[in-house]
């Protein structure tokens, strides 16, 4: 009975760990979408003044 519990315990420990690691796993490549899209924004607006500064 014991054994029981404790493999119950350990698989929806294992469940919740997967989902917060794709969890975890979306949020972050959203949020790197959302920031290169910001700095490809960015670039777009900047480059003149880089090529400027590269001169």
């Amino acid at each position: 009975m014991k054994n029981l519990a404790k493999n119950k315990m350990f698989k929806s420990i294992g469940l919740f760990a997967e989902v917060s690691v794709s969890y975890h796993n979306n949020s972050v490549l959203e949020m790197d979408n959302h920031i290169q899209n910001h700095f490809q924004n960015c670039n777009q607006q900047s480059i003149r003044s880089r090529l400027y500064l590269c001169e």
